[in-house]
């Protein structure tokens, strides 16, 4: 069976979303928002525990007749016809905040400014990836009017605050401590059960959409901020959007890579913001699909020099997809290097994904002093001591590797790396 991207591949491995609860396991630092989408729902189901009274409690007193048989259960409604309690268009519910951990606190939502509230957490992969980006969407749209609020769904300030002090100013917004209250009057009312999670709220203080925040939303937070921002109309292609992403996932279920492809162009075309991801998927398909390894690599290095060359979250993937390629020739395993080196540089040796996954293409080339550094600098950009320890161990591999080889000398500055 050919090694082709299916439904069944994202809903398991490309899971870019954390259940709220804490998790002991290191975080998973990959997906993309396409394949995420390629799942019936990306929300993991919030867990509601509804608290009984009439009927349940105990009485004093027991009638004499025997008990009423319990009535048969009702039939379960269908996710899609449940209507959630919060909807675009709605006044946005007030804050419920424990403390305020950093920046000025937002009493209520003033008119003609406009609010992102993202849900997140300090053990949540995902929202760790995703902070440096809202911290320049940020500094980018201040000037616009626009307050971030990132809302911790860890409600111990014993776990929030050293977190946020160690970001500095890679965690430049507003932070606080929800109580409860707006976990429940935001994601549970539109239910939503995974974080990174993010609503933004209009000038007139309405929510004008929820999402993940990797789901183009700088484009709509900018939309929203400038008056131009249509909901039914976003909505509308979004259902499009999805509607295509069906037809993908079935024309890659049965091999038929012509559909598949034709499907990725019609979806660049419905949600130009999902351009790039797509073109990823097309890459996939034609390297473990179609099985022409030249050809994928070929196109990779186009899209490399072309629309991907200012873009790192699309050159990170690539380069991703890239490492991953079955039977990749020795020859072209530095094309890897090159794709995700480029995603290092741009985004200034601060982001850890791309630090690490440059370290890995450097593994794979045999660059093994190049990828030692590689992974002690994705190593010194882990947030906490868990994801420390995960990647100091992966520098400890590299190096045993390195001696298995005969070679002891210690590791420098990559050779292509900039002085």
């Amino acid at each position: 069976m050919p090694n082709r991207p299916t439904n069944a591949d994202q809903a398991g491995r490309m899971m870019n979303l954390c259940p709220i609860s804490d998790s002991p396991h290191p975080p998973l630092m990959t997906g993309t928002a396409l394949e995420k989408l390629m799942r019936p729902t990306f929300a993991c189901s919030i867990a509601l525990t509804l608290a009984l009274t009439a009927g349940s409690m105990a009485q004093t007193a027991a009638p004499a007749q025997p008990p009423t048989p319990p009535a048969a259960p009702e039939k379960p409604v269908p996710r899609e016809q449940i209507q959630p309690a919060l909807k675009v268009g709605d006044m946005a519910p007030a804050l419920g905040i424990k403390e305020w951990i950093k920046g000025t606190p937002v009493k209520s939502f003033e008119k003609d400014k406009v609010y992102v509230v993202e849900f997140w957490a300090t053990w949540c992969g995902p929202c760790i990836a995703s902070i440096p980006k809202l911290t320049a969407m940020q500094a980018k749209m201040k000037d616009k009017g626009v307050t971030l609020i990132g809302v911790s769904t860890d409600q111990e300030h014993d776990k929030v605050r050293p977190f946020v002090d160690k970001m500095g100013a890679k965690m430049e917004y507003t932070v606080a401590l929800d109580d409860g209250k707006t976990m429940q009057n935001y994601l549970v009312a539109v239910g939503q059960g995974g974080i990174p999670y993010a609503f933004v709220i209009d000038k007139a203080g309405k929510v004008a959409w929820h999402g993940h925040p990797a789901d183009g939303m700088e484009s709509i937070v900018e939309q929203v901020a400038e008056g131009t921002f249509d909901a039914a109309k976003f909505a509308a292609g979004r259902q499009r959007f999805r509607e295509l992403v069906r037809v993908y996932g079935e024309a890659a279920q049965k091999a038929d890579w012509d559909a598949a492809e034709k499907a990725l162009v019609d979806i660049a075309e419905a949600a130009p913001d999902q351009a790039g991801m797509a073109q990823i998927a097309k890459y996939t398909i034609i390297a473990t699909g179609r099985k022409d390894v030249a050809k994928a690599v070929e196109f990779a290095q186009t899209l490399a020099a072309g629309p991907f060359k200012d873009k790192p979250m699309e050159l990170t993937e690539l380069a991703d997809k890239l490492i991953g390629t079955p039977d990749m020739p020795e020859s072209s395993r530095g094309v890897a290097v090159d794709v995700a080196k480029k995603a290092v540089d741009l985004t200034k040796g601060k982001d850890l994904r791309s630090q690490m996954l440059l370290s890995e293409a450097y593994k794979r080339a045999g660059r093994l002093d190049d990828a030692i550094v590689a992974a002690k600098a994705a190593a010194e950009l882990a947030p906490d001591e868990m994801q420390k320890n995960y990647y100091t161990k992966r520098v400890g591999e590299l190096e045993e590797l390195k001696k298995a080889a005969g070679d002891e000398k210690p590791a420098e500055k990559p050779a292509d790396a900039k002085p």
